[in-house]
């Protein structure tokens, strides 16, 4: 939901309508996000035939409450491409919808996507405005009033809002809280939701393993699009064998840390009992792909560094896991 009236509006309001005052709300700058413009009369349908969501929900957005959607562009296989949030914008004279990806393939997903246009009316952009989250202290401390015109971030409520303005007009906004970008990753890998390259290496990962179905990336009633055969068979056997999970290292010591690698063996005991991966690492906290049932029954566990060597860790299960019998984790 864009913003209208400029930042410095945005913070009177939230302080107006928000139940929680100004300071217990903090400000992370996504420069490691991109967006691209989709304009044209054709863009919904044209996206609706290649991603994972129902993209015909941006479409009931009204001037006074955009959408966001949370998808993923599969290849042929089921498997992630790329993971994308969209929104619906209506802050210009023409309706568009932005593309929000992984900043380092902001060219190659604007190719793809323009490989598939043909003859629809379709025009495919950069923006070049900063991305930035709005995060709340926690879930329940503040809500967003429909007054407001902020987008809420689609695969968590925990992640609270997504704000699109010019990095020079945040830059100038006084008296709000800004947060390193490691806190951001750091409360979204404890969450369990993957984001970007790094934790979702194009080609390498299932919607499922990645919890697209529990972080709103997916829909089961829309039509075809790439990769609906092998995603929508696993969604109907109900086997998924393999998901990530937040990881929490017990150590802090940067010199064990920067020996954990994407791909370092995650262990059930110091047997060499293998339960799974770490997929990315961010300081002391990260994502792992382990098995299920292994991750349900063991938290406590041990990640390889050498033949002789492994570090102590937690695996930990997230607030949208729910599982009987589970310690559940709120970021």
């Amino acid at each position: 939901m864009l913003l209208h009236g400029g930042v410095r509006h945005l913070f009177n309001v939230l302080r107006k309508f928000g139940n929680c005052p100004n300071s217990r709300l903090s400000v992370s700058h996504l420069n490691h996000r991109s967006l691209l413009k989709l304009t044209g009369r054709d863009a919904l349908s044209f996206l609706q035939g290649l991603l994972s969501n129902d993209v015909s929900v941006l479409e009931s957005s009204s001037t006074h409450l955009s959408q966001s959607l949370h998808a993923y562009l599969l290849n042929p296989y089921g498997r992630i491409v790329y993971d994308l949030i969209l929104y619906g914008s209506t802050a210009e004279e023409e309706r568009c919808i932005l593309l929000e990806c992984d900043r380092r393939i902001v060219s190659e997903l604007g190719r793809i996507l323009r490989r598939y246009v043909l003859r629809k009316n379709v025009n495919i952009q950069n923006d070049d405005r900063g991305l930035f989250a709005l995060l709340p202290s926690s879930e329940s401390e503040f809500q967003v009033k429909n007054s407001l015109e902020i987008y809420a971030d689609p695969r968590s409520p925990s992640l609270g809002w997504r704000l699109i303005c010019d990095v020079a007009k945040m830059n100038s906004m006084g008296g709000v809280k800004s947060v390193d970008l490691q806190e951001y990753h750091r409360k979204r890998c404890m969450l369990g939701i993957p984001e970007g390259i790094d934790d979702l290496p194009p080609g390498a990962c299932f919607p499922f393993e990645s919890n697209g179905d529990y972080l709103n990336a997916i829909s089961f009633d829309k039509g075809c699009y790439i990769g609906q055969e092998l995603t929508a068979r696993t969604y109907h056997t109900g086997v998924v064998r393999k998901r990530l999970f937040p990881i929490v290292f017990d150590s802090m010591d940067e010199v064990f840390l920067e020996q954990v690698r994407a791909g370092s063996h995650v262990l059930m005991t110091f047997q060499n009992e293998y339960m799974g991966k770490v997929r990315n690492l961010y300081s002391s906290v990260g994502l792992a792909l382990v098995n299920v049932d292994k991750a349900l029954t063991k938290a406590r566990v041990y990640v390889q560094l050498t033949e002789q060597i492994v570090i102590a860790a937690s695996v930990k299960i997230p607030c949208w896991f729910r599982q009987p019998g589970t310690e559940q984790v709120h970021a």
